[in-house]
C-alpha cells in the first residue's frame, strides 16, 4: 500500500505542478496580450462569451463591422484631430448616417446623444462629442 502512495505521489506531483505553471502562463499571457493589444497595437480588448481577443483598427474597418462603444462620448474626447479613419471607426463604431461631409455616430449606452465628426482625406479634421 505505502509503494501505490508513493508511486500515486511520484506521478502526480510533477502533473500538479504542470499544470499550475501552464494555468499561470495563460493568466499572465492574457495580461500582456491586452496590454500589448491596448498600447502597442492601439487596438480595443473585446470579452466574450467563448474568450478574449484584441480588435484592430484596420480590421474591423475593411470588414465594416466596427462594434458601438459602450461610452462613445467619452472614447470621441480622446480622439486627436489627424486620426486615421480607421481608428476612429473603432473608437465609435461604424457610422449611423452620413451626410453634409460630416458623419454621425451613436453616443452610446451611456449618452444617447449622436456624435458628429469630419475626415479629410480619411484624417479626422473637425468633432462634435456632445451633438443633440
Amino acid at each position: 500500500m505505502r509503494i501505490r502512495y508513493i508511486t500515486f505521489l511520484i506521478f502526480m506531483i510533477p502533473a500538479i505542478l504542470t499544470i499550475s505553471v501552464i494555468l499561470a502562463y495563460i493568466i499572465v499571457m492574457r495580461a500582456v496580450s491586452r496590454e500589448t493589444c491596448e498600447k502597442n497595437l492601439r487596438g480595443l480588448w473585446y470579452l466574450t462569451s467563448i474568450g478574449s481577443r484584441c480588435v484592430l483598427a484596420t480590421e474591423c474597418f475593411y470588414r465594416g463591422n466596427c462594434l458601438p462603444s459602450y461610452d462613445a462620448v467619452t472614447n470621441c474626447e480622446r480622439l486627436l484631430i489627424g486620426e486615421e479613419r480607421k481608428y476612429v471607426y473603432l473608437q465609435l463604431g461604424m457610422p449611423v448616417r452620413s451626410g453634409s461631409g460630416h458623419e454621425y455616430f451613436d453616443g452610446g449606452a451611456m449618452n444617447r446623444s449622436e456624435l458628429s465628426v469630419e475626415f479629410n482625406h480619411n484624417r479626422l479634421v473637425k468633432k462634435n462629442c456632445r451633438f443633440e
